[in-house]
């Protein structure tokens, strides 16, 4: 049989004593006694998991980079515990906001909410469809959603801009 344990990878694990020493997020791996060179650009040094009553229809990072996750009985959650009740049915789609903190999603229920720590508002509807896809523009107040066959680009600063492609 292999001794694996000399592998740069087996070496790096290595030196990891205890769970306390894991670090989350994910850090710059250490370099190897050998060859001066880490395991690739990032080393996972540690994991997190969380289990949740439905399932999760999206994961992704917040503005204050934590976790969130669109779940299928309508909530987002937040890794540190936060939760908000943002559709009537399954969140289907989840993106960061561009220009605050939270994240917005679209639903089976038609809707288009922001959700964050503090609450949950409404951004745009679309009684009877589904809000399957949702893109923002970086560091604009920009959000696209698709709904059915049609597709909207709305100003999240000026309610009244809305602009609709069928």
């Amino acid at each position: 049989a292999a001794d694996w344990s000399a592998t740069p990878i087996a070496r790096n694990f290595a030196d990891v004593n205890s769970a306390a020493e894991i670090p989350w997020p994910p850090v710059r791996g250490p370099k190897t006694r050998s060859s001066g060179q880490g395991p690739g650009a990032w080393a996972m040094r540690g994991t997190m998991s969380l289990e949740f009553d439905a399932y999760v229809t999206a994961a992704l990072f917040d503005a204050d980079g934590e976790a969130a996750f669109a779940l299928g009985d309508g909530q987002v959650r937040w890794e540190g515990g936060g939760a908000q009740p943002a559709h009537d049915g399954a969140a289907l789609a989840a993106i960061r906001h561009p220009t605050k903190p939270g994240v917005i999603t679209g639903g089976d229920d038609g809707r288009l909410i922001w959700s964050h720590p503090d609450g949950t508002q409404l951004l745009a509807e679309a009684p009877g469809r589904w809000i399957e896809s949702v893109a923002a523009a970086p560091g604009s107040n920009l959000a696209a959603f698709g709904a059915g066959r049609e597709a909207r680009v709305i100003d999240l600063a000026d309610p009244a801009f809305v602009r609709s492609f069928a």
